[in-house]
């Protein structure tokens, strides 16, 4: 309901938004869905699940299998171009069904159709998911004590919502898909320059820094993990790294606040083997006995050898940073013992090829509750060590890589903040599209 208007803005239940602009509850354009796949005759219909940021998926994508149910008779169908509702809603798993013509959804789910001709469905999909909405999710799930974290029906049709002329809807919805488009292009880039990776890494350790014609001709020798060149030296990581537990730090002895030294801990390596700064803790070195001995140097190699997921374990960064850090007894801290026999980058890209091989830990240690790879474990990791200008060639050539992967990462990033920022600016006319020449 409009309360105050000006000659180009007005006051409304949502605040001020552009004087064209109404304001409506969604239950005007939108209709519950109960279809159930029993009643469509149906034997052979996608299962799907709901994700946060990938929206409506096979079940088997997000499970590596389906975990369903075999009988899904009672199963929600849901339509292309219909709104699915899954949970945490608070934290914006609302989708429209978009890569499938059709498919079930669990029963938990709420389904829903555009029923009106006032509102473009691909403007909707986009405004359920806007901060504002997010908010609203969390404040009408939070009086409930359903873990789910779904809006009931009735709470979710009183929703009120702005509704632009549709033009500018159709507008706003096709500059947000290009923004989308640009950063899935990104992240296509991006997977294929890591299978390149993958590729190189699979490749440089087998033969060496060669040509794949070159490598017929390489001759090669069985290890314990595989194939090597004849004249590479295999040697245990202890036997050629120095490898340290970090400091003992309780909770009680971490500090929010920079009175202390940043300490790295397992949640600031990442699976690609960047190092994190967006959760940092601090310590309070001064109180440790002989506290200089666990500041990181530049060049040394971190490795996460003990987390609650088999994923995790064995995570490794190499530490390039120009401030001063420690790190928690949950990373080892590698160093090379002879900086002219074995290359530190040399090491790291190593270790990232050892982490690749998925069933390596696996194959030789056993696991309980907590994935162990302790730094006794470590020591005995088998290295391939070639000449010294050999480790270096592999480490530029896989560093190179990597660096590629990283401008394409930041890409995305940008692309991600672009988005979210047009998200909010247009869904309240602070940026007007209106008339804007786009394809919509």
């Amino acid at each position: 309901m409009t309360i105050m208007a000006t000659e180009e803005f007005k006051m409304t239940d949502l605040g001020t938004l552009p004087a064209d602009w109404n304001v409506i509850s969604l239950g005007e354009v939108l209709d519950d869905v109960d279809c159930r796949v029993r009643d469509t005759g149906l034997t052979d219909i996608p299962i799907l699940s709901m994700t946060r940021h990938q929206g409506l998926i096979l079940q088997s994508e997000k499970f590596e299998k389906r975990v369903a149910s075999r009988d899904v008779r009672n199963y929600k169908v849901v339509q292309k171009g219909q709104i699915v509702c899954g949970f945490p809603m608070d934290e914006g798993v609302v989708y429209t069904l978009r890569r499938f013509d059709m498919g079930a959804v669990s029963p938990v789910y709420e389904v829903w159709r555009l029923m009106s001709g006032i509102m473009d469905i691909d403007f909707l999909d986009e405004l359920l998911r806007t901060p504002f909405l997010i908010s609203t999710y969390r404040r009408l799930t939070s009086k409930t004590v359903e873990r789910r974290r779904i809006v009931s029906r009735r709470d979710f049709r009183e929703i009120k919502v702005p509704l632009p002329p549709l033009p500018e809807q159709k507008k706003i919805a096709a500059v947000l898909s290009t923004v989308q488009e640009a950063k899935e292009k990104t992240e296509v880039v991006i997977e294929a320059t890591k299978e390149l990776k993958r590729s190189l890494m699979k490749h440089l350790f087998t033969y060496g820094p060669v040509s794949p014609k070159e490598a017929e001709n390489v001759p090669l020798k069985e290890t314990k993990i595989g194939l090597v060149p004849e004249g590479w030296e295999v040697h245990s990581l202890g036997e050629i790294a120095e490898v340290r537990y970090g400091i003992q730090a309780s909770v009680s002895r971490n500090i929010d606040s920079s009175m202390g030294i940043p300490i790295l801990t397992n949640v600031n390596i990442t699976l690609d083997g960047q190092i994190s700064l967006a959760q940092l803790k601090y310590y309070d070195l001064e109180k440790k006995k002989n506290g200089d001995e666990y500041i990181l140097r530049r060049g040394d190699v971190v490795f996460n050898w003990r987390s609650g997921s088999k994923k995790h374990l064995g995570k490794t960064a190499y530490f390039d940073l120009n401030r001063e850090m420690t790190h928690s007894s949950f990373i080892l801290r590698i160093r090379s013992l002879n900086n002219e026999y074995v290359n530190n980058k040399y090491l790291y890209h190593y270790l990232l090829f050892i982490k690749s091989l998925a069933k390596y830990f696996e194959q030789y240690y056993d696991f309980v509750v907590n994935a162990k790879f302790n730094a006794s474990h470590t020591r005995q990791i088998p290295v391939y060590v070639p000449p010294l200008e050999v480790q270096t060639e592999i480490a530029d050539i896989l560093s190179s890589v990597a660096s590629r992967i990283e401008v394409e990462e930041n890409k995305k990033k940008a692309l991600e903040e672009l988005f979210r920022t047009l998200l909010n600016n247009l869904m309240t006319g602070k940026i007007r599209v209106n008339q804007l020449e786009v394809e919509a």
